[in-house]
């Protein structure tokens, strides 16, 4: 939402500085001809010129769109007519290089002493305003070389390095230091790449706890927190979903280390006060609510804020659904409540993918990989439109059930819906 940002971003410092070209040379325009024009058009063009600085100051938090754009083109092509006009008062005004009146050429010697002493002015001009021209050019050289260096190359190669946060298949040591690598190198992109990687631990938790009692990884994880996340709250003390990444982490991570649940209230206190209405932070208060004070009083929370908010109803029930599954631990009445809020869920919102997806988990959870691939059938036959959005738990799924078969034996594969969807 910067058009400035935006022309960095795509085409670079060069072209941020075409982009910036065209601005200068407008400005130029109003600043050379306005106070030759007439004074009944003065007050017009100035108004124009009023158009066009308002323009780009409000692209500074927005950008271009189809409905506003032709009016910019139309200020601009009016500013280049200003431009075109001869005004004689104009010609009355210093030049940066004054013409010569050369002398009439009458007999005597030759070259004629005018004519001599006008060229050798005219060769000295032009040699010292070559001179002057390769001085500039040297210095504007070198502002591209470290603008380009300081801006376009770091952006780039952190953008880069960002973007392996969140390649699937890619070790966590290589994740962690993209992430090192990415936030140091263009720090004013790194709180992006800091929800990036709390939104990955958060959904590969199981892939980052390597044993029991939590490997080195996750040892690293929380340290990268430790280190990095203060800088980034430094930079926007009123981002949100930096509370709601580390809230989300904290929370996991207190099942090895009850330190953390404190750390987990403090996030997420800081951003329901920031955004209470938001969805994120109402389904971490639920969370934290039934790890400190038991699911009975997560329950309450989650009454309360399905009285509050109806609409996220369906989404509340889900989440909370799938937070009674993750912390089962071999108790029965708990994935049958997570069944329970899935199925309220689905009743609410028949297209919520996350409800039917734990109803697939919960059949694998209690039922094997081949009960959990019968659920992804019947759910994509009630709804086709939905069949695609199981193909990664229908892959993991197939592993699963290739792990436990012999190895000259395939697993079946699931039928697909007749419209092929």
């Amino acid at each position: 939402h910067n058009k400035v940002l935006e022309e960095m971003a795509t085409t670079g410092a060069l072209g941020t500085l075409a982009y910036l070209s065209i601005w200068l040379y407008l400005l130029s325009v109003f600043v050379r001809k306005l106070r030759f024009l007439p004074s009944g058009q003065r007050l017009f063009a100035a108004l124009t010129g009023a158009a066009l600085a308002a323009y780009f100051a409000q692209n500074l938090f927005l950008f271009d769109t189809p409905g506003v754009l032709p009016q910019l083109l139309l200020l601009m092509a009016f500013a280049a007519f200003i431009d075109s006009l001869p005004l004689a008062a104009e010609s009355g005004r210093r030049r940066f290089l004054p013409a010569l009146s050369l002398p009439r050429i009458s007999a005597g010697p030759w070259p004629p002493p005018a004519i001599a002493t006008a060229g050798r002015w005219t060769l000295n001009a032009a040699r010292s305003a070559g001179l002057h021209g390769l001085i500039g050019a040297g210095f504007i050289a070198l502002g591209l070389a470290v603008l380009v260096f300081f801006v376009n190359a770091r952006l780039f190669s952190a953008s880069q390095s960002a973007l392996t946060v969140l390649t699937p298949e890619t070790s966590w040591s290589e994740v962690f230091n993209a992430f090192e690598d990415s936030v140091t190198t263009f720090p004013p992109l790194g709180n992006e790449v800091r929800v990036w990687i709390m939104g990955t631990m958060d959904r590969q938790w199981y892939s980052l706890v390597d044993d029991p009692a939590g490997g080195g990884q996750l040892t690293r994880a929380l340290g990268l927190l430790d280190q990095y996340m203060a800088d980034g709250l430094a930079l926007e003390p009123e981002n949100h979903r930096l509370y709601a990444g580390m809230a989300s982490v904290y929370q996991r991570a207190a099942d090895y280390s009850p330190d953390h649940l404190p750390q987990a209230r403090q996030a997420v206190d800081r951003g329901a006060a920031l955004a209470p209405d938001w969805f994120g932070t109402r389904r971490l208060s639920m969370f934290q609510e039934s790890l400190e004070n038991g699911f009975e009083a997560g329950e309450q929370v989650l009454a309360r804020h399905v009285a509050e908010a109806p609409a996220l109803a369906p989404r509340l029930y889900a989440s909370m659904g799938d937070f009674y599954r993750r912390t089962t631990e071999g108790d029965q009445a708990h994935l049958d409540r997570a069944r329970e809020l899935a199925q309220m869920s689905i009743d609410l919102a028949p297209d919520l993918y996350d409800p039917r997806r734990l109803l697939v988990v919960l059949e694998a959870v209690q039922r094997g990989p081949e009960a959990g691939l019968a659920e992804i059938d019947r759910q994509a036959t009630e709804r086709p439109d939905l069949y695609g959005a199981f193909d990664e738990v229908r892959a993991l799924l197939n592993q699963a059930l290739t792990e436990q078969q012999p190895q000259n034996a395939a697993p079946p594969e699931t039928a697909q819906p007749e419209n092929g969807q």
